[in-house]
């Protein structure tokens, strides 16, 4: 039997608290919510070694590269809100 070698995976309990941090920034007032959209950026490091065992255990699968009509689709609407979002953050919200 052939000896595999472990696949180096990030610290998961550093990347949840950074991500839990950066989520909860959305409730701080502007211009400090804006940090909040980046905690997706603490979802790359496990999504890269996901994406490493899945080549190592299943090598024909398809990883899925490539963009369809319904994503390109799918991903201008969501920055189009990301946009109106950030717009809407710094809004005086007026009162009656």
């Amino acid at each position: 039997m052939a000896q595999q070698q472990a696949i180096a995976t990030p610290s998961a309990a550093l990347l949840f608290t950074a991500w839990i941090v950066a989520t909860l920034l959305s409730y701080s007032p502007p211009p400090y919510l804006l940090l909040s959209f980046g905690s997706v950026l603490f979802m790359l490091p496990i999504q890269r070694a996901v994406n490493r065992i899945n080549a190592r255990i299943a090598p024909q699968h398809d990883p899925n590269r490539r963009f369809g009509a319904l994503n390109i689709v799918i991903v201008l609407v969501g920055g189009l809100l990301a946009i109106l979002s950030v717009i809407g953050a710094f809004i005086e919200s007026v009162q009656a």
